[in-house]
């Protein structure tokens, strides 16, 4: 039996109120989602890369392995765009890095896999030194910025000002402590906007590609 207020209830304010609650919940869920599948994608690309390292360092294998690993990979899953042999040497590459004296290989499961692998490609073309590595690593988890935000706050040095702000304020704090004023602690804390229209297309970006590769696990 049909419910005679249906047409009342669809316009009322309640009920407006209560699908956009729910459209709300569905946004979160996809993007958690998203973020846990991103995570096994960087943590598989980096044990990829370390199984690559290892084998090369034990059985002495060439360079031409990598293409070799490419290849076979993109056979094997062709749906999956993920086995380039660019992207190939990139997780050689993560793991070289990521796995070095400054960086931690504990830092990947902590910092490096809830960050989408575009960005990995995006840091490791452009930063060479680890400080400043673990520094945009951090700054993206944390405050969630889109490719195009990191790129930006990169070219803008935003490290640099961190590392100078750091250096400027130590130096006012132990000249203050020496002639005996008082000082006032300071943290920097750069908390630029979280562009969330933008960290949402990225993760429904990430989960279309993400169902693609999955499909291409499942044949």
């Amino acid at each position: 039996m049909k419910n005679a207020n249906a047409p009342t209830v669809m316009t009322s304010p309640e009920y407006r109120q209560f699908i956009e609650d729910l459209k709300m919940r569905v946004n979160f869920a996809r993007i958690s989602v998203a973020r846990a599948v991103n995570r096994d994608l960087i943590l598989l690309y980096w044990d990829i890369g370390r199984e690559i390292v290892e084998k090369q360092q034990t059985l002495g294998w060439g360079d031409a392995v990598v293409q070799m690993v490419a290849a076979d990979l993109r056979r094997a899953f062709p749906e999956m765009r993920g086995f380039s042999l660019a992207n190939v040497w990139r997780m050689r590459q993560l793991h070289m890095v990521y796995s070095s004296e400054a960086i931690l290989a504990q830092a990947v499961r902590e910092l490096a896999a809830p960050v989408p692998w575009g960005h990995h490609v995006l840091l490791l073309g452009r930063i060479k030194s680890p400080p400043e590595l673990l520094y945009y690593l951090r700054a993206t988890a944390r405050f969630g910025w889109s490719r195009n935000v990191l790129l930006n706050q990169i070219k803008a040095g935003t490290y640099e000002r961190a590392v100078t702000e750091k250096k400027t304020h130590n130096c006012r704090a132990g000249g203050s402590s020496r002639t005996g004023h008082s000082v006032t602690k300071h943290v920097y804390r750069y908390q630029p906007p979280t562009p969330a229209k933008e960290l949402l297309a990225e993760f429904w970006k990430l989960e279309r590609e993400a169902e693609k590769m999955l499909e291409g696990l499942a044949k």
